[in-house]
């Protein structure tokens, strides 16, 4: 398989994560590219067809959502609190970021006849100091740097360092898309993927996570609510659609837990997709395919205090394409991709 096909992979799935609440894996734009896409994408490049889909955006985060502090819960009662995951970014922040990309690339089937299958995993490390540079009226942010302090990728047992500390990232928000540079050069796919989580930017427009995984009600631990399946199965996946009744997902307030000194909210979710279909222009002329299904796992914490940071996150995005047809020669092409990706992201102030 070539590596520009994983490389294009990798970004979609990266933009499902995203839409899942991998954030930039935060907010649902940055949400959510099918496995789809990733499957179709790749899997031109892999059996040599004729491609041709864009890059997929990289993940985004979530815009600002106002809520109050929530009060003590009166003496005999459970603590109930307003779940608000989407927090207002300024100007000026600076955060450390320490996290993970962790990919599993499974592409088997048949070209001509002859069979094949590849698999390759890989894993991105990073520690770096973010700075919002400038965000939107709504408090979303739209231009940052990341200064590195650690950044390699382990992959066939060999760990190589992508880029020295001190060397510092720039990010930017073009539009819906997500800019990552270093020395002028964009940042590969799945780097820019992993570092998404790390500093989520995100345009007004674009659905947030309270849009996705929200709720208006204020809940106790232990509560579940439904996810907004209706907005998933439309802005789920850059190349694939959904009919509503073949999503499922459910949202729970998990606990309430100290993180750095403040109370956080672990807010998970599970979502599934099953029967996608590729929109028009999707595919390569002459081909044909389909999701089976995609699976979003995630989870956030976020300080009870509506007004500070989010201080973690982790999406688990499982999806699996099939698509048939046949190459520019002429060879009849059959393939099964399956891809999992793991984004984690612990946030904290700089020491």
């Amino acid at each position: 398989m070539q590596t520009s096909a994983r490389a294009a992979r990798l970004v979609a799935i990266g933009l499902m994560l995203a839409a899942a609440g991998a954030a930039g894996t935060a907010g649902v734009a940055s949400r959510a590219s099918v496995a789809s896409r990733a499957g179709v994408v790749s899997l031109a490049g892999a059996a040599g067809l004729r491609s041709g889909s864009a890059p997929v955006p990289a993940p985004a985060p979530p815009a600002a959502h106002p809520a109050s502090a929530a009060p003590a819960a009166p003496v005999g009662q459970a603590a109930d609190y307003a779940v608000r995951l989407a927090r207002p970014a300024a100007a000026g922040e600076k955060r450390l970021a320490v996290g993970s990309l962790e990919s599993d690339d499974h592409l088997a089937g048949k070209k001509a006849g002859a069979a094949s299958d590849q698999r390759q995993t890989a894993t991105i490390h990073y520690v770096v100091a973010t700075e919002i540079l400038e965000v939107s009226a709504r408090g979303n942010a739209l231009q940052a740097t990341l200064t590195v302090r650690r950044l390699t990728k382990e992959s066939g047992g060999v760990t190589l360092e992508l880029a020295k500390p001190g060397a510092v990232v720039s990010a930017r928000l073009v539009g819906r898309e997500r800019v990552f540079e270093l020395a002028g050069a964009r940042l590969a796919p799945d780097l820019q993927t992993a570092l998404a989580a790390a500093l989520p930017l995100h345009a007004d427009d674009e659905p947030t996570d309270d849009d996705l995984f929200g709720t208006t009600r204020r809940r106790r631990v232990g509560e579940s609510w439904p996810a907004n399946v209706e907005l998933f199965a439309r802005f789920g996946a850059a190349s694939v659609t959904f009919d509503p009744k073949d999503v499922a997902g459910t949202v729970t307030l998990a606990a309430v837990k100290p993180v750095h000194g403040e109370p956080c909210l672990e807010v998970r979710w599970k979502l599934e997709a099953r029967h996608g279909a590729f929109k028009a222009g999707s595919l390569p002329l002459g081909f044909s395919g389909a999701t089976s299904s995609m699976a979003v796992t995630g989870a956030a914490l976020v300080p009870v205090a509506p007004a500070l940071p989010p201080a973690g996150r982790e999406t688990a995005i499982t999806a699996i394409a099939d698509i048939s047809g046949a190459n520019d020669g002429g060879a009849s092409v059959s393939l099964h991709h399956e891809l999992r990706q793991v984004v984690r992201v612990e946030l904290s102030k700089i020491p």
